[in-house]
């Protein structure tokens, strides 16, 4: 199943994931399960009765059904990608900082390295795009180190979107300095005071 979700075959990955929940007895391993099939459900995007099925069985927040604090986190993680895709980002970031906080404390580098870029792309979406360079850079910093082609590539992504805007803020700041160094100039020659009209306005600007 897991196999199945890094070549992207979904359908595979949920045949895989279900025949495993037949078949296990162990808590935590169906726990595990469980939480991989709910991001096959959000990724696939039309499964919504058995996502909320699967959700409901492992909430983070009221009786998790097993004590590992690493399948907490995951669960958090999962609530934070589904409330990411429905555009409730408030809600993705507090599921998002919990996981935030016990993957650092378990020393789960890829699940923090994903919560970290995860919540960095909720800020980019948000027009927040100092705060969103804040988590991207050591997102792009740990996945190098694990390694995780998938989140660097994300990463990469974002970062080149932040610096577009960046580039596109500082274009627009030029343009304004230039358009009153020329209407300065106009008022300073008396152009001004001369206008009659919008039309006349507008072509000395132009000039």
């Amino acid at each position: 199943g897991l196999y199945c979700i890094s070549v992207n075959c979904m359908d595979n990955a949920e045949a895989q994931f279900t025949t495993a929940l037949r078949l296990t007895t162990h808590q935590e391993l169906w726990t595990y399960i469980v939480t991989n099939l709910a991001s096959v459900y959000i990724r696939e995007g039309n499964r919504h009765q058995e996502l909320y099925g699967l959700l409901e069985r492992i909430n983070p927040d009221h009786n998790f059904p097993v004590s590992s604090h690493c399948l907490r986190a995951a669960a958090f993680y999962i609530r934070g990608l589904l409330s990411f895709f429905q555009g409730r980002y408030n809600e993705a970031k507090r599921f998002l900082r919990e996981t935030l906080k016990m993957s650092n404390a378990e020393d789960l580098n890829r699940l923090t390295a994903c919560s970290l870029v995860l919540l960095g792309h909720i800020f980019y979406v948000l027009g927040n795009h100092r705060e969103s360079n804040n988590m991207v850079v050591p997102a792009m910093q740990l996945a190098s180190k694990i390694p995780d082609m998938s989140v660097q590539l994300w990463s990469s992504a974002l970062l080149k979107g932040t610096f577009f805007t960046f580039q596109c803020l500082l274009e627009i700041s030029r343009e304004q300095v230039q358009a009153w160094h020329i209407l300065n100039r106009a008022v300073h020659l008396g152009f001004v005071l001369k206008m009659k009209g919008s039309e006349s306005a507008v072509l000395c600007l132009q000039t």
